[in-house]
């Protein structure tokens, strides 16, 4: 809270992540071509099974609590809604769940040392 009695709040995107996905196409989802998928034809996404991606996010949610947020609100935890992309070798429903709550976990683990609270948005 600051002086001012104001709350913030950082919305972070996490596996929806245009920026990441071209930096890093080895961490992108992938079209069946081979191409990093993209969303409506403008948005990528990379892999919540890569842990990685993990440490990026995890790392700029402590970067974003250092300037003093209240609250990260982790948004776009989950994989793409579209069937026609390559998520990775094993995928299942079971593996997707694992995937994002281990994310959560882990993010729940580091972070909570900081004192910040930690929300997650799920949107279909």
């Amino acid at each position: 809270m600051s002086s001012e009695n104001i709350y913030c709040i950082a919305r972070m995107p996490v596996f929806q992540d245009t920026l990441l996905a071209t930096m890093r196409p080895n961490y992108a989802i992938k079209s069946p071509n081979g191409a990093v998928f993209m969303e409506n034809g403008g948005t990528a996404w990379v892999s919540a099974y890569n842990t990685d991606v993990w440490n990026y996010n995890i790392a700029l949610a402590k970067e974003i609590v250092a300037m003093g947020f209240d609250e990260i609100q982790w948004d776009y935890v989950r994989f793409p809604g579209q069937a026609n992309v390559f998520l990775g070798p094993g995928n299942s429903e079971e593996a997707r769940i694992a995937a994002v709550n281990g994310f959560l976990a882990r993010a729940q683990k580091e972070l909570r040392p900081t004192g910040v609270f930690l929300s997650a948005m799920y949107l279909v």
